[in-house]
């Protein structure tokens, strides 16, 4: 079984059946807009930790990665990236400008994700990405890191930290249930330990600025109360959001929520 699940997945064939039964933009369950207003949240959260490095403020333009087009593909959601930059800019999270790159490793993915974004689009490994060191001044992995072994998962986080600039932000989502591994939808998934990838992140010159759950109440009612069609939607959020990343949360339902973010900065040499 665990050899089954190590096998290469075709991530074009996956993007192919997933698109021809996905829903349009608004029409997501509940639970999984729920899902993704946490990891839009995620995204904010660490463009805000970021907003003071100097280089920020240059005349240079912002640079931010997304490792995953998934949301902006099959999906076919610009809230991930677009709508967290916009969100940004408006929250005065930084004053330059910014240019964005959104990569992913299917080239379906690429393609459909094309006209959903502004963003350049590259077809591209997270295991060997394709920029020149010291690129993005962000790098957003909206559990990409999770489908490669732990082993090629180390490489990754060296890779990021060879394309971040100094003072640069890593935002993490990650699976992270009890277990080794899980198969989701015919796709292989790689948990993580969270102690294990802060000790790799600290080896490899990062600092942690932060770390939380986000799912650790059951998505299902969490996504209909915070549905968009409901009026007590921004105050049912609030309320969910301010739940999870409470410390109570994530040592008691942490070891079972289904996601976990981890935000690192890269130190100055």
């Amino acid at each position: 079984m665990r050899q089954r699940w190590l096998e290469k997945v075709d991530w074009d064939a996956v993007a192919r059946a997933q698109a021809a039964t996905g829903t349009p933009e608004g029409e997501a369950g509940p639970h999984q807009l729920y899902t993704q207003m946490q990891c839009l949240l995620a995204f904010l959260k660490g463009l805000k930790k970021g907003r003071r490095a100097s280089e920020w403020e240059c005349d240079e333009p912002l640079s931010l990665l997304q490792t995953d087009l998934w949301t902006e593909s099959v999906a076919r959601s610009r809230q991930l990236l677009e709508g967290a930059l916009h969100l940004a800019w408006s929250k005065g999270y930084f004053t330059s400008y910014y240019t964005t790159c959104g990569m992913d490793v299917s080239r379906v993915t690429c393609k459909l994700a094309a006209p959903q974004t502004e963003a350049h689009i590259v077809q591209a490994d997270i295991r060997g990405l394709p920029f020149r060191p010291e690129t993005f001044d962000l790098i957003f992995d909206p559990s990409t890191i999770d489908h490669v072994p732990m082993g090629d998962a180390i490489g990754v986080l060296g890779q990021y930290h060879r394309c971040l600039r100094p003072g640069g932000i890593v935002v993490l989502i990650f699976s992270h249930r009890m277990g080794t591994l899980r198969k989701d939808s015919g796709d292989s998934y790689f948990v993580f330990d969270p102690t294990k990838i802060k000790a790799h992140l600290r080896q490899l010159g990062f600092t942690t600025g932060g770390e939380y759950a986000i799912c650790c109440l059951n998505t299902q009612p969490a996504g209909m109360l915070t549905s968009k069609r409901l009026h007590l939607q921004r105050l049912a959020f609030a309320l969910f959001t301010w739940l999870e990343f409470t410390p109570v949360s994530r040592y008691l339902l942490g070891r079972v929520a289904p996601l976990y973010v981890i935000i690192g900065r890269k130190n100055h040499e």
